[in-house]
């Protein structure tokens, strides 16, 4: 072999031990990697948990503002429909109310800041206006049952409002259908049925009218989902398209415009008033319109009446707007759930306000309800982690990796 030839054999080991040397590097390299990712998951497992816990917090007292706004709204109406508030008209109190909400609701709109959407024809003819019309009946229901029935037994029927929105909301395709899910809602109406099973005084009438404002509620927060959740556009364009294509575009909703619920509350609650004037002129305009002329007259029931009807104008905008914000940030289904928990509060208060008495199967029914609200929180809870859990995987292995050249760039 010539002196050539050898240089060339001493020059190729020395090429071929840099790109060993390179592998081996790469290799090291790739070891620390591996070595070094579960100290990133144990970051991200940190992030996650933090990210999730704050958001539960965050709602959990926006939830406990609406438990006491919302008791004191039931329990202010109930005295004014009671004989205690000599005011037997709940129709008539729901269309003022409303009335006076789309006042506070213009009020508050033209302030500096406040945000007002605008409504396409579309989700004005297909959500708006449904939305307002279920509302009305759901309310108007609602406060002619409290007429009907005692606090604690009217909130216990309120039980069964989760039920019906996961019907509303399956059918939407707001929730997706799993047997965890349907036994926690028939724990719940199992329990609203052993309550009803235990009144003492049942009343027919009461009860059908309540159920009737519970399916109402139900098919009130779907479609209020779809629209508070930018949602709407996605469904209504959807009809007769494959599954795969409806749920590829409904998961793309972040990126449709939201309404803010400010927009909710001032388009749905004059409507809601008006919906209510056909029903409240055929059933009380005669008490309605006696009690007007009435007022002219001095008197400090009337001053007392006209203050309980707004101030119950003030508690139940402030309610509406939280309840939309919850639905936003949650869904219609959770915050139906949450309702049932708020139950709690409203019968605890009737018990001590208006004397209401509860048996052993009332108590029984409702601690079965609240059984089930536990197994749903979890539920939920246990989904949003492995949500956010597969995100967190996403962005780890988008990482990019820069490896070093052999000459240190």
């Amino acid at each position: 072999m010539g002196k050539g030839s050898r240089n060339e054999f001493h020059e190729g080991r020395d090429h071929d031990g840099e790109i060993s040397s390179a592998l081996l590097q790469a290799s090291d390299m790739h070891v620390e990697l591996e070595e070094d990712a579960p100290a990133e998951r144990r970051v991200l497992d940190t992030a996650q948990w933090s990210n999730v816990g704050l958001r539960y917090a965050v709602n959990g007292a926006m939830y406990l503002i609406w438990f006491a706004i919302s008791t004191a709204v039931i329990l202010n109406v109930k005295f004014l429909v009671s004989s205690k508030g000599h005011f037997p008209y709940p129709l008539a109190v729901t269309a003022c109310v409303n009335g006076l909400m789309a006042v506070h609701a213009f009020i508050v709109s033209r302030l500096p800041g406040a945000r007002v959407d605008e409504v396409t024809p579309s989700q004005f003819r297909y959500c708006i206006v449904p939305i307002s019309l279920v509302t009305a009946l759901e309310i108007g229901g609602t406060n002619y049952a409290l007429k009907l029935l005692s606090v604690s037994f009217a909130q216990m029927v309120k039980a069964g409002g989760p039920f019906s929105v996961m019907i509303f909301a399956l059918f939407f395709r707001l929730e997706k259908f799993s047997f965890v899910l349907l036994f926690s809602l028939v724990t719940i109406c199992g329990g609203l049925a052993i309550a009803s099973w235990g009144q003492i005084d049942f009343q027919w009438t009461g009860f059908l009218v309540a159920m009737v404002a519970v399916f109402m509620g139900g098919l009130r927060w779907a479609l209020t989902q779809l629209l508070l959740q930018g949602m709407f556009e996605s469904y209504h364009h959807l009809e007769g398209k494959a599954e795969s294509e409806v749920e590829d575009k409904v998961s793309r909703r972040s990126a449709r415009p939201r309404l803010s619920p400010l927009t909710m509350t001032l388009y749905t609650s004059p409507l809601v008033s008006l919906a209510l004037l056909p029903a409240m002129i055929i059933f009380e305009a005669e008490g309605v319109v006696e009690v007007l002329r009435a007022c002219c007259s001095p008197s400090s029931y009337y001053l007392i009446l006209a203050a309980s009807l707004f101030f119950s104008s003030i508690l139940v905008f402030c309610l509406m707007v939280i309840e939309f914000v919850l639905v936003r940030n949650t869904s219609s289904l959770a915050v139906s759930v949450g309702a049932v928990f708020k139950e709690i509060c409203t019968i605890g208060a009737g018990i001590v306000v208006f004397g209401d008495h509860l048996t052993v199967f009332n108590v029984i029914g409702f601690v079965t309800c609240q059984a089930g609200i536990a197994s749903y929180v979890f539920m939920h809870y246990r989904d949003d982690k492995k949500q956010q859990t597969l995100a967190d995987d996403e962005t780890a292995d988008l990482k990019p990796v820069v490896l070093h050249t052999l000459d240190g760039e």
